[in-house]
């Protein structure tokens, strides 16, 4: 029911929301009393009463309503929609197992700035070799995202062996091993049967 009053809200279709809404309110109770995430059941909450009274939501971080950051959880919204993989740590620590991408002590964040849409630019390893942060291109298909997690797994084997690139040689270098493992990630993915 909540799905259902979330996508009738989505598409400015406010009566069937509320009524959706309204059904899915015990549901919404009874995760809370669960134990489930109590943010979570509170941004529910107040999502749902703004679409039982017809109100606009309102903007959030990033510039994502509160519809939106309440349903990217299941699909990619707003200028993100067309990227064929979710844009959520979930997904991305499934196909890092699924590609045998080994990144167990290595924080991932995802950065969902839509400016970055089709600059061709898709993750970025710190410095440090300890972060790597995936921009939206990586999410433009598997293909894309199993190949530059295993690029970003070169860049943080490189630094943590060789330390971080003193001049643009060293850099180029760098680059040019890292995208030419790419291939071996995505063969690597396939024949695991990662696409089924």
């Amino acid at each position: 029911d909540f799905v259902n009053a979330v996508l009738y809200a989505g598409r400015g279709d406010k009566i069937n929301a509320a009524l959706s809404a309204s059904a899915a309110i015990p549901m919404i109770g009874n995760f809370a009393a669960g134990g489930k995430v109590v943010t979570k059941g509170k941004k529910v909450v107040k999502v749902v009463k703004k679409i039982k009274k017809g109100s606009a939501l309102t903007k959030g971080a990033g510039g994502a309503d509160e519809f939106s950051e309440l349903y990217r959880k299941v699909q990619n919204t707003g200028n993100l929609k067309d990227l064929e993989e979710l844009m959520q740590l979930k997904n991305v620590k499934k196909i890092v197992q699924e590609a045998g991408i080994g990144l167990d002590d290595i924080k991932i964040k995802i950065d969902r700035s839509p400016e970055l849409i089709g600059t061709g630019y898709c993750g970025y390893t710190s410095p440090d070799g300890k972060t790597i942060t995936l921009y939206p291109d990586a999410f433009t298909n598997t293909e894309s995202l199993v190949k530059t997690l295993g690029h970003e797994r070169i860049h943080i084997y490189q630094i943590n062996t060789f330390g971080v690139p003193q001049d643009v040689d060293m850099g180029r270098l760098f680059e040019n091993d890292a995208w030419g493992s790419e291939k071996d990630w995505w063969n690597y993915y396939n024949m695991n049967g990662g696409l089924k």
